[in-house]
C-alpha cells in the first residue's frame, strides 16, 4: 500500500510460499529485471491483475516505471488516510 502522492511502484508475489517473499516498493528511476529461473515451467507476469507476458524457462523481462499511465479518482471529502482508517480500523502500536 502506498500513500497518495508517493512516486514509485510495488512489486508483490501473488502466492508467496514463504514469509520472506515480501512486497517491494521500487523507486521510479529503478529498472527491475525479472528472470524465470525454472528449468521446465513458464511463469506468467501480471500487472494490476492482467497478464502482460509469459516467461519461458530462463527468459527475462525488464520493468520500468512510466509516469502518467494511471488515472485515479478521489471521492470528495475522503482522504487516503480516512479511507485507510475506515477500512482497517485504528492503526496504532
Amino acid at each position: 500500500m502506498l500513500a497518495w502522492g508517493v512516486s514509485g511502484y510495488v512489486v508483490s508475489f501473488i502466492a508467496p510460499h514463504t514469509l520472506t517473499a515480501r512486497a517491494l516498493v521500487v523507486a521510479p528511476d529503478d529498472v527491475l529485471e525479472v528472470v524465470n529461473r525454472s528449468s521446465d515451467d513458464p511463469v506468467d507476469v501480471t500487472t494490476d491483475g492482467r497478464r502482460i507476458c509469459s516467461l519461458q524457462p530462463q527468459e527475462k523481462v525488464e520493468l520500468r516505471f512510466e509516469e502518467g499511465v494511471v488515472h485515479l479518482a478521489q471521492v470528495s471529502g475522503a482522504t487516503f488516510y480516512r479511507r485507510l482508517r475506515d477500512k482497517f480500523g485504528r492503526l496504532s502500536y
